[in-house]
């Protein structure tokens, strides 16, 4: 058999190999126990379990302990000389047995709030995380400097679609410019979308977009200046003026209008020297000296049109138009002075 003081196993000596009726399987034999230290442990085990053994038996046998309770108080009683009936004994176990078993909460304090804390302790960790991630993910997304979600770069992002088109629009417009006059209104316009940036003025720089649009479609653009020539039409006009003296003078000017190469007549902004101010119009009146005026005159008054008509060539690139028409010489381009739209 198995001996539980030292776990080991001896073989019985009678058993041999050449005995074919019995088993060749080994048998546990007993032991006495070796030492002092072995049978004190058995006497530990042994007390241990008869201990356990008389409490759960006497916690079974309620009824029982509560009757030779009953016997022993009344024993009591009545050497004592104590007048108690068996009703009050019965009361009084019952309200002993009743009081035996009682919690009380513990008062509040750290040591409380630590225990509930480890009880808890799972549940806390889960909101904990939770929380946590919670917080992470609103710094990640809101506070952080460089939070996709964050105002400082929903702004930058806003600010960069006005502002990226715009130095888009001024790098295409350099890229073409071939006078110095449009090279000088695209350093101007980078100067003023400079400063705009730099005091973050959203609105000044979707107004300087606008004006960069303008300007590149400008340079874009291809046309002519004609004087007038069609049949009902007239080709020029004398008109009085004030002049910058003062002085009340006649002035002089041919009725012109811009043609596309594809000869689509042009909408332009003229600047209106007797109105003071821009004026969009299809053709206009550009000021000319006296004896520029008689020759075109006298070339339509020759048989009712004019033959030469090219006033001015704006070609792709260029900001302002080229005059091409003879001056007063007949070799050299003509002046040109001022521009008027009434009465034409």
């Amino acid at each position: 058999m198995f001996d539980t003081a030292c776990g080991s196993i001896i073989r019985d000596p009678t058993m041999t190999a050449s005995a074919p009726h019995q088993s060749s399987r080994p048998i546990a034999i007993a032991r006495e126990p070796q030492s002092i230290h072995e049978l004190l442990r058995i006497m530990d085990v042994a007390t241990a379990l008869r201990r356990s053994r008389e409490l759960a038996e006497k916690e079974l046998a309620i009824d029982e302990t509560k009757a030779q309770l009953r016997q022993r108080l009344a024993a009591a009683a009545q050497e004592s000389g104590d007048p108690v009936t068996a009703a009050e004994i019965d009361a009084a176990i019952d309200q002993y047995y009743a009081s035996l078993h009682r919690y009380d909460e513990p008062k509040r304090g750290a040591k409380v709030l630590l225990a509930h804390a480890w009880v808890r302790r799972r549940g806390i960790a889960v909101v904990s995380a939770i929380v946590l991630g919670a917080l992470l993910a609103l710094w990640w997304l809101f506070l952080r400097e460089a939070a996709p979600w964050s105002g400082a770069v929903r702004e930058q992002e806003r600010f960069a679609a006005v502002a990226d088109p715009l130095a888009q629009t001024l790098e295409r417009a350099r890229a073409i410019a071939s006078d110095d006059a449009a090279r000088a209104a695209i350093d101007g316009l980078a100067r003023e979308t400079a400063t705009a940036i730099a005091a973050r003025d959203e609105r000044g720089l979707a107004v300087l977009g606008a004006q960069a649009r303008e300007l590149l479609a400008n340079l874009e653009a291809s046309w002519e200046l004609h004087v007038i020539s069609r049949q009902g039409e007239r080709s020029g006009i004398d008109a009085w003026f004030e002049d910058e003296h003062g002085k009340r003078v006649s002035g002089y000017y041919l009725i012109v209008e811009a043609r596309t190469p594809d000869g689509r007549i042009l909408e332009r902004t003229i600047r209106d020297a007797e109105l003071q101010r821009d004026v969009r119009t299809r053709k206009w009146g550009e000021q000319v000296d006296k004896a520029v005026y008689d020759r075109v005159a006298a070339d339509k008054q020759a048989d009712g049109i004019v033959d030469t008509t090219l006033f001015a060539r704006k070609p792709r690139g260029a900001l302002e138009e080229q005059t091409v028409m003879a001056g007063v010489d007949g070799t050299n381009p003509l002046r040109r002075g001022r521009r008027i739209t009434k009465d034409l």
